[in-house]
């Protein structure tokens, strides 16, 4: 999974992703941080987690 970095304007950073989830779908994550240090290691945290975050995130109609 490749991210990209950018300042914004209130100086914190942040950090993007696209995810792609099992059914077949893109979507884009950010994790907003006072430093990209923060930033990433939220994405890392993020990672740790992932599967569970994406069970939470099924409809009802998925």
């Amino acid at each position: 999974m490749n991210g990209s970095f950018r300042k914004k304007s209130n100086g914190s950073w942040e950090f993007r992703v696209w995810v792609d989830l099992p059914d077949g779908s893109r979507v884009q994550k950010s994790f907003c941080r006072r430093t990209k240090t923060l930033a990433k290691a939220a994405h890392d945290e993020w990672l740790m987690h992932k599967d569970e975050q994406i069970i939470k995130r099924k409809t009802v109609a998925g």
